[in-house]
């Protein structure tokens, strides 16, 4: 059921600005010219727009491509089923029926062991990249290993060097031919995904907190040292900053139409010391669209866009907030006592998210739960949808889970 509440905010709507272009880099600041990638040619920037005109042109969009968004969406349910009956074969007696795979993440090598600190899922949901750490070796190595999901097969791996053992950001790219490596040590590295040959790195001027990649291969977006950039599709070079005055991006989610940019962010500016607000910009111009004043304390653990990128979820305390973009409206859409990493299937509608010790699959039409008893894969969580919405991934350090939502059972008294 959903409870209609006020999320405590106010929307305020901008007027589209023309945003200065980017200042030219700092030759004392300048990588080595071995980390630096070959400056992109400059594109001009598009006059900005009303946060209207942007929704009105994804609306456009979206009805235009709903004979290929179902057309799309039967492929991959077509593709999952085959993919669920190829991991059935190799999975293990002892598993519970409804995990129909399993990889695991944690390995004997020739100095120790080593165990995966980040995973990401290929966009058609067959490749797995690992992110591993050696932590037992005398220079420990940061291997990244690309793995075929059914036969668990290492298709290539890569040492993504030093600077930290855990990558920032791992993601592919919207076709899923390049994977980018966001680190702490300033830089973003851009590998081929077939072979693990790398095509490009580049000193982005700041650790990398967070990356992202846009669905419409024109780039990455990325939160170096908080401020939110854009890097170029091929050199990974910054070709856009975002907002005028310095703040601390916490949470940033890339709309489906790739046209928007949410971040929950600190301001850092003098006389609005840790002013906070969701804001949500125009990717291609940089222009901030609206703002929401949050007067809920604590950090949102998440934000998402719906598929029609009309709506906002951000997670609060618990609630899941559903933002109206079109009118700033706000209600409270699911509360629960555990909301952890919350997802949105591809054709919006149903969430996932952890609570201590099950997965619950829940249906925004009917507001019903189904839920995945996750004990025995403690501490597993970070669920993300397979593209058709018939399985569900979740991971942890030692090993990656698929799991079969039709065979989730039903919430007891739901």
């Amino acid at each position: 059921m959903l409870a209609v509440v006020s999320a405590g905010c106010s929307p305020k709507h901008i007027e589209p600005t023309v945003s200065p272009p980017p200042s030219a880099p700092n030759p004392d600041a300048a990588p080595p010219a071995s980390d630096r990638a070959t400056v992109p040619p400059t594109v001009p920037t598009p006059a900005p727009r009303t946060l209207a005109a942007v929704l009105a042109a994804d609306a456009e969009k979206w009805t235009a491509t709903s004979d290929q968004r179902e057309a799309s969406r039967t492929g991959h349910r077509r593709n999952e089923a085959k993919l669920a009956e190829a991991l059935r074969k190799n999975r293990a007696a002892s598993l519970p029926p409804e995990v129909i795979g399993e990889v695991n993440l944690y390995r004997k090598t020739p100095t120790g062991s080593s165990f995966g600190t980040a995973v990401a899922l290929s966009p058609d949901g067959t490749r797995l990249v690992v992110a591993e750490s050696d932590l037992s070796a005398k220079d420990p190595k940061n291997w990244h290993r690309v793995l075929d999901l059914v036969s668990s097969a290492e298709i290539c791996r890569f040492d993504v060097g030093t600077g930290g053992a855990l990558g920032a950001g791992l993601v592919f790219s919207a076709d899923g031919a390049v994977l980018g490596v966001g680190k702490p040590d300033n830089r973003i590295s851009l590998f081929d995904s077939a072979t693990g040959t790398l095509r490009n790195r580049a000193n982005v001027g700041g650790p990398i907190w967070s990356l992202a990649s846009l669905s419409d291969g024109s780039g990455w977006v990325a939160s170096v040292a908080g401020n939110l950039v854009k890097l170029h599709p091929t050199t990974g070079e910054i070709v856009k900053k975002y907002g005028k005055e310095p703040f601390q991006a916490s949470r940033t989610v890339v709309s489906p139409s790739a046209s928007m940019i949410a971040t929950y962010s600190k301001s850092l500016s003098f006389g609005k010391p840790n002013e906070e607000c969701i804001s949500v910009w125009e990717t291609a111009t940089g222009n901030r669209l609206v703002e929401f004043d949050r007067r809920r304390s604590g950090v949102p653990s998440g934000l998402l866009f719906s598929p029609d990128s009309r709506v906002l979820y951000s997670l609060e305390n618990n609630e899941l907030v559903a933002w109206d973009l079109s009118n700033g409206g706000s209600r409270v859409v699911l509360q629960a006592k555990q909301i952890y990493d919350p997802v949105l299937s591809a054709d919006g509608t149903l969430f996932a998210y952890y609570s201590d010790p099950e997965l619950v699959i829940h249906d925004l039409a009917s507001g019903k739960d189904r839920r995945l008893r996750t004990k025995q894969f403690w501490p597993d969580s970070n669920p993300r949808f397979f593209p058709g919405g018939t399985l569900l991934a979740t991971s942890s350090n030692s090993h990656f889970v698929v799991w079969d939502l039709t065979l989730a059972r039903p919430a007891v008294g739901k």
